[in-house]
């Protein structure tokens, strides 16, 4: 079954309300409910006109996938008593409270991200390549896209030591001009000026 956006629990008095409903779309006067709901909506543009009154009146109104299984009255009614929930058998079943002490269900599932290095998988994958895209727009506002690293360049960050082999040597130049500028003022504290030739 389809899941809808919505909630919809049934009104007292469906039964009569589409009764009458289809009685003015169908232009019946005399006939009784039990007649009425087992005529059958062979005319689609009787059919879509008393589903449209319907769904006017409910502000419930049948999905695509449900539309050719209406083919009378009495298949409307049926459709207009059943409730609707707007969310999936599994996430009912993982809220009961009344699960069985070794069953564990999680309603919303652990989504690998690159970045969660404190989970249990450390932020590697298993699948290299694959993955982090996200569908649905629904989706995109409760879970984190990524772009998978699929080259071996893209790893280049991760495994590259950007600090150079020679830091805090004498020939870092870093450490040459302070000991550079170290040399030029004890020289001139000195009071005399040393030229080298070279």
């Amino acid at each position: 079954m389809k899941t809808y956006r919505y909630n919809y629990n049934p009104p007292s008095g469906v039964k009569d309300a589409v009764l009458s409903v289809a009685k003015e779309c169908l232009l019946v006067k005399d006939e009784d409910a039990e007649s009425i709901s087992q005529c059958h909506l062979k005319d689609n543009d009787v059919k879509m006109k008393v589903i449209l009154a319907l769904a006017e009146k409910f502000k419930h109104c049948p999905t695509n996938s449900r539309l050719m299984h209406l083919k009378s009255v009495q298949d409307l009614i049926d459709f207009y008593e059943e409730p609707v929930t707007n969310i999936t058998n599994y996430t009912k079943l993982s809220r009961m409270e009344s699960k069985p002490a070794n069953v564990y269900m999680m309603e919303h599932a652990s989504r690998f991200h690159p970045e969660d290095i404190e989970a249990w998988h450390g932020g590697v994958t298993a699948f290299p390549g694959s993955g982090g895209s996200v569908l649905g727009l629904r989706n995109k506002r409760l879970l984190r896209q990524f772009k998978p690293k699929s080259d071996w360049f893209d790893y280049e960050d991760q495994t590259f030591d950007y600090t150079p082999p020679e830091k805090d040597m004498p020939w870092d130049s870093e450490i040459a001009r302070r000991m550079d500028s170290t040399w030029d003022e004890l020289m001139w504290s000195c009071g005399h000026a040393v030229s080298i030739d070279i």
